[in-house]
């Protein structure tokens, strides 16, 4: 693949100068094997990318067992909104390997987002699923629930917590304490 700084895949953009992620104009949270990982991805897609050259990508030289990569293909997962059972983005070859779903464009311009303005510090609508509120839009642009749906894990802090200890034991298939 062509050496551009900027790895275009969709909603999907990678800049390996910087090493940042978004989605939908968003930033992404990922760690630095994760980002490595994905990164080994992007640059070879819709081809097999093998688990040996993966771990030469993100832990070279150090023996890691197939767990550690199995984690952090999760959570690139996780931050990009893709599903293991039913992929869009990331494929699993059992026993393998992964490979990237999209086709991916190289590129040294930064990508096409919308102008910066005051009201784009809370651009997410999660009532209706898209990326940016229509007043924000750009005309033309294809922001349809399916293509710029929050990533799943946007939504743990607003997750259910548990009330007291006693009811989070007593629903656990097992007590801790007791083996």
């Amino acid at each position: 693949m062509a050496q551009g700084r900027y790895l275009v895949a969709g909603e999907l953009v990678l800049d390996r100068v910087d090493e940042r992620v978004s989605r939908c104009g968003h930033a992404v949270r990922l760690g630095g094997k994760a980002f490595r990982l994905l990164q080994a991805l992007m640059e070879r897609p819709l081809t097999l990318v093998t688990k040996d050259e993966l771990f030469e990508a993100a832990w070279p030289g150090l023996a890691v067992s197939e767990s550690v990569l199995t984690t952090a293909v999760k959570e690139i997962r996780q931050a990009i909104g893709d599903n293991a059972r039913a992929p869009t983005v990331i494929e699993t070859v059992h026993g393998r390997g992964y490979r990237f779903l999209l086709p991916v464009e190289a590129t040294d311009e930064r990508p096409v987002k919308v102008a910066k303005t005051p009201a784009m510090r809370q651009p997410l609508e999660f009532s209706a699923g898209t990326c940016l509120s229509s007043s924000y839009r750009n005309p033309g642009d294809d922001l349809s629930p399916s293509r710029c749906r929050p990533a799943p894990n946007l939504f743990y802090r607003d997750a259910p917590r548990h009330k007291n200890r006693r009811t989070r034991w007593r629903t656990a298939r097992s007590h801790p304490y007791k083996g």
